[in-house]
């Protein structure tokens, strides 16, 4: 495991929004962040399209709750909810926009 993930999975690495080369591959990012007991999604870029694809995209991966309303203010009270999201050590979304 590369050490910036070993870092963000013990707590050592703040909270925040990283650019991180895709080595080791995503689905071993996610795998690692799994086995630590964080809950981890992939947001597949080449999908997003728009507010709404995004939207829904965020909604499956973090598995927010049915009232989720769909909307920028919806989705801060969501993420800023403890009791909407599901309980886990950590929470990590991959953005993954693949080169075509």
């Amino acid at each position: 495991m590369r050490a910036w993930l070993r870092r963000l999975l013990c707590g050592r690495t703040p909270s925040g929004l990283y650019r991180v080369d895709a080595r080791p591959p995503v689905q071993e990012i996610l795998a690692a962040a799994r086995r630590a007991g964080w809950h981890a999604a992939i947001l597949r870029g080449d999908a997003i399209t728009d507010k709404a694809s995004f939207l829904d995209a965020i909604a499956d991966g973090m598995a927010f709750p049915a009232y989720f309303g769909r909307n920028w203010d919806a989705l801060d009270e969501v993420l800023t909810d403890p009791d909407a999201l599901p309980e886990a050590a950590g929470y990590l979304l991959i953005w993954d926009n693949p080169v075509k």
